[in-house]
C-alpha cells in the first residue's frame, strides 16, 4: 500500500485542509481479498444473530405454555332455597360468581375447603376464589341457619384430564337435569314441606280469652319475657316473647267484639303495645311516651 503525500509549496501556510481529502491507493488484488474478508464477517455475524433471536422467541414460547393451569369461572344463582347452575370444571384454578336473586340473604361454602363466602343480600353478587382444585366432589351449601337444610347444598364436580363436562341440557342449559315437569313440582314441594326444621316450640297461636264477662267483654292476658327459642337443631338463643312464643300470638275477634288486654311485663325494660288500626282510647294506643 502506498501514500502519496503532497509538499508545501513555500510562502504563507496554506488553510487547513480536511482529513477526507488524502488520498489512498490500494493495489487490485488486495482491495479484492479485504472485501471478501468483509462480506465473511458480515454474513457469519448476521447468522449469529438470527440464531439467537430463535433461540429465546422459542425458549419464551416453552416456558409460556408449559406453566398455565387452567382457570374457570362458574355462575350460580342462589335464591329461596336452591343452588343453581352448571357447578362442573376442569381441574385448576375455580371461582364462583354467586347472583342472589331471592328475597333474603344468602351465602356460599364449600365443606371440604372451609371456606364461607360473605353474606350477600337480595339482588348482588359476590365472588368465592377457591383457588386449585383437584378432580372429585365438593359440596356445596349454604350455612344461613336453616338454608341448608330447605334445599340450599348441592356439588360441585371437578374432572380429571381427557374426562370432559356434561353437556348441557337444550332447557335452559343446566347440565345434567333431565326432569319433567311433574317431577320438578315434586322435588320443589319436598324442599318446602323440610321447611322449617323439627325444632321446639310453635309461634303465633290463636289466644283464646281468659275469661268472658256478663256484658260480653272478652279478656286477653299477654306476658312479656325472655325465654329459650330453639331457631335451628340444638342451637337456642334467648327471644324476648309475648307468652313465650315467637311469632306472638294471635287475637281473632268478631266485629263488634268489645276486648279487654292485661299486659303483665317481666322485661328488664319498659314495654308497650301498639294496637295497629285499631281505634283506642289516646292513653291506651301504646306508643310511649307521646300516649
Amino acid at each position: 500500500m502506498t501514500i502519496i503525500d503532497e509538499q508545501p509549496v513555500s510562502g504563507p501556510a496554506p488553510a487547513p485542509r480536511r482529513p477526507s481529502s488524502v488520498p489512498v491507493r490500494m493495489e487490485k488484488g488486495e482491495t479484492l481479498g479485504t472485501a471478501w474478508i468483509l462480506a465473511f464477517v458480515l454474513g457469519a455475524m448476521a447468522i449469529g444473530m438470527i440464531g439467537f433471536v430463535s433461540l429465546i422467541i422459542f425458549a419464551s414460547s416453552t416456558s409460556d405454555s408449559g406453566s398455565s393451569v387452567p382457570q374457570t369461572t362458574l355462575e350460580v344463582n342462589l335464591r329461596e332455597f336452591s343452588i343453581d347452575g352448571d357447578l362442573v370444571a376442569p381441574a385448576g384454578e375455580v371461582t364462583l360468581v354467586m347472583e342472589n336473586t331471592g328475597s333474603m340473604d344468602h351465602n356460599l361454602g364449600v365443606r371440604e375447603l372451609g371456606v364461607i363466602s360473605p353474606n350477600v343480600g337480595p339482588g348482588g353478587t359476590v365472588q368465592l376464589a377457591l383457588g386449585e382444585l383437584a378432580p372429585g366432589t365438593y359440596e356445596v351449601f349454604c350455612s344461613i341457619a336453616g338454608h341448608e337444610a330447605s334445599g340450599m347444598v348441592t356439588s360441585l364436580t371437578v374432572t380429571g384430564e381427557g374426562e370432559g363436562t356434561p353437556a348441557a341440557s337444550a332447557a335452559g342449559g343446566h347440565g345434567g337435569i333431565d326432569m319433567d315437569f311433574a317431577a320438578m313440582d315434586a322435588a320443589m314441594m319436598e324442599s318446602m314441606l323440610a321447611f322449617p326444621a323439627e325444632t321446639e316450640g310453635k309461634g303465633n297461636p290463636i289466644l283464646e280469652p281468659t275469661e268472658v264477662r256478663p256484658d260480653g267483654t272478652k279478656v286477653f292476658d299477654l306476658t312479656a319475657e325472655i325465654v329459650d327459642w330453639e331457631v335451628e337443631p340444638g342451637k337456642f338463643v334467648e327471644a324476648w316473647t309475648y307468652n313465650g312464643v315467637v311469632p306472638a300470638p294471635q287475637i281473632v275477634l268478631d266485629r263488634g267484639d268489645d276486648i279487654e288486654v292485661r299486659v303483665v311485663n317481666n322485661l328488664p325494660l319498659g314495654t308497650d303495645i301498639h294496637w295497629h288500626g285499631v281505634h283506642t282510647p289516646n292513653d291506651q294506643d301504646g306508643v310511649a311516651p307521646y300516649t
